[in-house]
């Protein structure tokens, strides 16, 4: 994909001249109110002979995204007002995104009255992020990126182990529960798949013996079918079964079920359940 973005990139704008490069990747702050800045990194800065600036992003997504989204940005606009007070000389700011998976660019520019309205909004959610003092963590994949994860709750108990001399390492009370948790977790689910191969061996013995319970010296296990009712779980469902009467959310519950098994409720909601059979195998003291 890589190799057929850039050949199509370059078959469509070779030999490349229309516009002169001021700069890529940008490292830059614009300076906002009481102190704060907005980081501008500009993927590629440019400019025509005709004296209008071209902020450049470049995009690998499968999906184009509509205009009406692009002329929503908020990170472009924002970099045109960089653009304004760093060359006042500008006669256009134009905001341009290359989709390479398509082999297309489209644009998108803001008046004066739409920068200085982006430019408040921003700082008033600025204000807004300042002001909290709850941050729930969301972990996902773009903390790699993250300059705070020495100050997040999933993250920042790694950084505390990583100064660990090699001595205390092992003697962090963190890092001793997670091995132990660790160890125990996969214990569990061995167990787990030995009781159901053991739970299988119930079954399949007391089919062949015709019993119901399995005594053993201090435990006995009664094994026994029971029938497994399945329905779906939609607002559609739930509105079928209301105009038939059914209040299935109530003290009724059990009813329903009862009248489900015997084949008494109304055939619209019948065809919709699924009714099957499973196995109960449960164990207790002789």
């Amino acid at each position: 994909m890589g190799k057929k973005f850039i050949s199509d990139y370059y078959e469509h704008y070779k030999p490349f001249n229309q516009f002169t490069v001021i700069g890529l990747e940008t490292q830059d702050l614009f300076e906002l109110s009481n102190g704060r800045s907005y980081h501008v990194r500009i993927d590629r800065f440019c400019s025509d002979k005709e004296g209008n600036y071209y902020i450049c992003d470049y995009k690998t997504n499968n999906q184009l995204k509509a205009q009406e989204e692009l002329d929503e940005d908020r990170q472009l606009a924002m970099y045109s007002l960089w653009v304004k007070q760093k060359h006042p000389d500008a006669k256009s700011v134009k905001l341009m995104w290359y989709f390479l998976a398509f082999d297309k660019e489209m644009i998108s520019e803001r008046s004066d009255e739409q920068l200085l309205k982006l430019q408040a909004e921003t700082e008033a959610l600025i204000d807004e992020v300042e002001k909290c003092v709850e941050f729930p963590v969301e972990v996902s994949n773009l903390c790699g990126w993250c300059r705070f994860q020495h100050l997040c709750p999933a993250f920042k108990h790694k950084f505390e182990v990583e100064e660990l001399p090699e001595e205390k390492f092992k003697d962090n009370d963190g890092i001793k529960l997670v091995e132990e948790f660790a160890v125990l977790d996969k214990q569990e689910k061995e167990a787990a798949a030995q009781k159901e191969i053991v739970r299988e061996k119930l079954i399949k013995f007391s089919q062949q013996k015709d019993v119901s319970v399995i005594w053993g010296t201090e435990h006995k296990v009664s094994v026994r079918t029971m029938d497994k009712i399945e329905y779906p779980k939609t607002e559609e469902f739930e509105k079928l079964l209301r105009i038939k009467g059914y209040d299935v959310f109530t003290i009724n519950y059990s009813k329903f079920l009862s009248k489900i098994l015997k084949r008494e409720v109304d055939t619209d909601v019948l065809a919709q359940i699924k009714t099957s059979q499973t196995w109960m195998v449960k164990v207790g003291k002789k």
